[in-house]
């Protein structure tokens, strides 16, 4: 039945549909009957339970265990005077002994059911379910893991072992230790717990603890009498290497730990100079998190070299770079990084930033590099990075600072590509203009004779076509000021920029091609040519008083330069 105060919009609600009879009034208080009861979740108003384990909570909402099988429902009970749902934990250990249920299989989040009542304190059921699951994961593991020391006191009390560990090696001392729960950790090492294990990838407590960066767990684990039973020559101590590559250390750098970086360096004996094979350093891995703190630690607390290089060649800064931590940029270079660095794939701290679009770190690294031309393995300059990534901004500011206006572009189907012409036929005046302004060659033609001055009257760019035309008359192909034959230049089909600048008469851009034609005809455009098929400039202009003779033949002159411009 469905109580209708408990009735939900989504079609749940209490249900007892008599598939155990339990009264629900003896179910209540806090005497013999409650340890017949455990919190569960509301069901569907059609049935008491799921087809297989439906499990989550805590502490705060209760733990949900429902369970339907073979025709046997696990129904819900509510205490008089409340709200909550209960169920029977006899009828969860008939079902587990007499149905044979898998206390193993695992829910939506991929938990067993062990894992949620653990984590929430509820120990009898935690109990009964232990006595079937197959995990390697005991109580004590979960609620170490989740600093429940309560509960862990109880467990210890009762002869479970302290150096538990799951079938990974995880062992409960370090998921307390990544926890950052310092009296957890604590009572596993008075109840013999022992911080030299090391779990199958060699991470110890110690780097658990680092992880997390709680100093009180990183003195707790160090000074321990398992960690000193040795001299402290293995795994427990901050020298100690994960197969991986990791010390306590590294990790600690890594997360941008700063009091946890500080007790290794001053008081918890790591080397500050310890490198993997790799020779990546604590350094490197927290300039590429942008952890300044953490840097500025080891660099005053550790005195390391800010441009010590891996085996590939790069650097913090250049890490720093690659992570898109700019604020890290900016103090490494403060503290005398190398900004020049390149790598052995060619790659330097510019090509990082750019190829991310990062506009304030390629601005703070512009300023002392003397040049942005390097190439990386695949030939590609920064410049040509952040045109490929269409960052606008970032490609502006290199050529301001010098970058080769005239560097060819390649793209992806191995197509070269001018960058002016490129910017023209995106209509970006601002970056042609740029261009221009930065030495591009204005001469530039395509495989069907269209130049830049043509594209440009094409689109209507009046701005550009007249810096095209001013940059021409300066220069000595410009013969001294005579603007001669690129004025008139003919693409494949004979077009001129005059015949564009017409025909865009008719388009939207009116005022724009009206003052194309005036400057290109003060510029010196030949009127007369003709293109291929007789037609003059004047002839694509728009005559409204035509007759109907001149009319059909602007039509089809319009055709044809649909035509064009699909060509351009």
């Amino acid at each position: 039945m469905c109580d209708d105060a408990d009735v939900d919009p989504d079609g749940t609600c209490v249900s007892k549909k008599g598939c155990d009879k339990i009264d629900p009034a003896s179910t209540k208080g806090d005497g013999a009957n409650a340890a017949y009861a455990t919190d569960v979740k509301l069901a569907k108003c059609t049935h008491c339970g799921a087809k297989s384990w439906n499990i989550h909570g805590d502490s705060a909402t209760g733990y949900v265990l429902t369970e339907s099988s073979s025709g046997t429902q696990l129904c819900l009970v509510r205490p008089r005077g409340t709200k909550s749902a209960r169920l029977a934990p006899k009828l969860v250990q008939r079902l587990l002994k007499e149905e044979k249920m898998d206390v193993n299989v695992r829910d939506w989040d991929e938990l067993t059911p062990i894992i949620p009542a653990a984590s929430a304190g509820h120990l009898d059921v935690v109990k009964l379910l232990l006595k079937e699951a197959r995990t390697g994961v005991t109580a004590l593991w979960l609620a170490a893991g989740e600093g429940r020391s309560d509960v862990m006191r109880s467990l210890l009390r009762k002869d479970a072992d302290a150096n538990n560990a799951r079938s990974d090696g995880i062992s409960a001392l370090m998921t307390a230790s990544v926890g950052g729960h310092a009296e957890a950790v604590k009572l596993l090492l008075e109840n013999g717990a022992d911080a030299r294990f090391a779990d199958g990838e060699g991470v110890t407590p110690l780097m658990n603890a680092a992880e997390n960066g709680t100093t009180a767990v990183l003195e707790t684990a160090r000074e321990s009498k398992s960690a000193r039973a040795d001299g402290g020559t293995r795994a427990s101590t901050p020298t100690s290497w994960s197969r991986t590559g990791f010390t306590a250390l590294i990790i600690a750098s890594a997360h941008g730990h700063a009091s946890a970086i500080e007790y290794l360096l001053k008081d918890g004996g790591a080397d500050v100079n310890a490198m993997h094979e790799t020779r990546v350093t604590p350094l490197m891995y927290a300039a590429a998190s942008g952890h300044v703190d953490a840097m500025r630690l080891l660099l005053d607390v550790g005195k390391v070299d800010v441009n010590e290089l891996h085996t590939n060649g790069g650097s913090a800064l250049l890490e720093a770079a690659t992570g898109g931590a700019g604020e890290a940029m900016k103090f490494l270079l403060e503290r005398g990084a190398k900004p020049d660095l390149v790598d052995l794939d060619g790659v330097t701290p510019l090509h990082a930033v750019t190829s991310k679009g990062d506009y304030n770190g390629t601005i703070a690294l512009l300023e002392p590099v003397r040049t942005s031309a390097v190439l990386d393995e695949e030939e590609r300059t920064p410049l040509l990075l952040a045109v490929k990534g269409n960052y606008g901004e970032v490609a502006s500011a290199l050529v301001r600072a010098g970058a080769d206006p005239n560097t060819p572009y390649v793209d992806e189907e191995g197509e070269s590509h001018n960058l002016l012409m490129d910017s023209i036929i995106a209509e970006n005046a601002d970056f042609a203009l740029l261009l221009i302004e930065h030495g591009a060659d204005v001469y530039y033609m395509d495989d069907h004779k269209v130049t830049t001055l043509l594209q440009a009257s094409h689109r209507g760019i009046a701005n550009v076509t007249e810096a095209l035309l001013n940059r021409h008359a300066s220069s000595p192909e410009g013969g001294g000021g005579e603007l001669g034959i690129d004025v008139n230049s003919q693409n494949v089909d004979g077009h001129t920029a005059l015949m564009f600048a017409y025909n865009g008469k008719n388009q939207e851009a009116l005022k724009n091609h009206t003052m194309l034609v005036d400057l290109l005809l003060k510029a010196g455009a030949n009127t007369a040519l003709k293109d291929k098929e007789g037609h003059v400039a004047k002839d694509f202009d728009f005559q409204p008083d035509a007759d109907g003779e001149l009319l059909e033949r602007e039509e089809k002159a319009e055709r044809k330069r649909d035509e064009s411009r699909n060509e351009l």
